[in-house]
């Protein structure tokens, strides 16, 4: 990706969405958006042409859905980050949208002075999903049987109380303000933990705090 400015599409089959959400990234120096859609089909000619580094896709657009597009498009190019937008917390838009790669997961009455530094996040490596639907979460996951043996008991106090947190959905600068430590020291942790559960983002390493029941083995 281009390490000063970032290419960004954004798809939303209501224009006042799209509009606002252009006014809020055109306020950074790091971002310039190359193209807007309306419904799914013009998302993937626009991501053929401009090669965007991140998309922000509606989940309910025309034609094509955001989750159809988020496949397709990933399928052409996995490296492009893809952020899905909702309503609503739909269970199974969550679940097919995790399993499907999506990078980001934000509902629209989010606070819009965060979309940044979410953004930027993700575009760094990060993996997004808004605090309220971490209860969907663990109603899709805490029962699943797949999880291989668990790799729980490896990790520190403190890696457990860091992975609390981000099972929570708080950012890396939001770990550091509630432990006290710098969001360096807390980059190291999330790097440690990821190494040790052997998984590649937040919501697997999410996902594995819940199956092992992360909230008995830490106090807050």
């Amino acid at each position: 990706m281009n390490s000063n400015i970032y290419r960004i599409v954004i798809a939303d089959d209501h224009e006042l969405i799209r509009e606002g959400i252009k006014k809020l990234l055109e306020l950074e120096d790091k971002f310039k958006i190359v193209g807007e859609a309306s419904n799914g089909n013009e998302v993937i000619e626009i991501f053929k042409l401009f090669k965007p580094d991140l998309a922000i896709l509606d989940i309910n657009m025309p034609d094509k859905s955001g989750l159809e597009v988020l496949k397709i498009i990933k399928g052409i190019r996995n490296d492009v980050k893809v952020v899905l937008l909702t309503i609503n917390s739909d269970r199974k838009s969550l679940s097919t949208a995790i399993e499907s790669g999506a990078d980001g997961y934000i509902l629209k009455d989010s606070d819009p002075r965060e979309l940044s530094e979410i953004l930027l996040s993700i575009i760094n490596g990060e993996t997004y999903i808004d605090k309220r639907l971490v209860n969907s979460l663990v109603d899709i996951y805490k029962h699943s049987n797949d999880e291989i043996k668990s790799k729980f008991c490896d990790l520190t106090e403190r890696e457990k109380e860091v992975l609390y947190y981000l099972s929570n959905g708080y950012t890396n600068k939001e770990i550091s303000e509630e432990i006290y430590i710098s969001e360096k020291t807390v980059k190291n942790y999330v790097t440690n933990i990821y190494s040790k559960i052997n998984v590649t983002n937040r919501v697997r390493a999410a996902l594995f705090a819940i199956k092992n029941d992360i909230e008995k083995h830490v106090k807050i």
